[in-house]
């Protein structure tokens, strides 16, 4: 049975919010906000039989962030996805410290792979071909991750 998977544009632009984020609190020296989006979305197949599946999705995000000292802060990011399949899926879950040019990161973050191919395995046709052969192509747990936040 070969399944077409489309995503209903009249009612995502309808119905699907994009990503907002609010800030909750922000004094002495900590930042916390809270943040999500939901997407209405649906799968159809063409098998003449007009079943329709709904795979509408919603996510929910805290940010926190600390300053330990005048350079240096403490960063902590969570995000849930929440599906109609009573799916409990933690996207990510991972704490950091950096300053203004780098951070380091601990726990369920991107992986290595995913961060480039998200940008470059694009294609219509054949994509995401490079993104599935790794475990690092998609989030990961229990990994370090480094980022330069400002190129020199």
């Amino acid at each position: 049975m070969k399944k077409l998977t489309l995503t209903a544009i009249a009612v995502a632009s309808a119905f699907a919010a994009s990503a907002n984020a609010a800030e909750v609190y922000n004094a002495d020296n900590v930042a916390l906000n809270v943040g999500g989006r939901v997407e209405a979305r649906t799968t159809l197949t063409d098998t003449g039989d007009n079943k329709q599946d709904d795979a509408s999705r919603a996510r929910l995000n805290v940010d926190a962030k600390t300053n330990v000292t005048d350079s240096v802060f403490a960063h902590g990011f969570f995000e849930k996805e929440f599906t109609k399949a009573n799916s409990n899926d933690t996207r990510y879950l991972y704490v950091g410290v950096g300053n203004e040019n780098n951070e380091l990161q601990y726990g369920k973050t991107d992986g290595s792979l995913g961060l480039l191919t998200d940008y470059t395995d694009v294609l219509n046709f054949f994509g995401a071909e490079a993104s599935s052969k790794s475990a690092t192509a998609d989030r990961a747990d229990n990994q370090f991750l480094y980022i330069v936040l400002t190129v020199v």
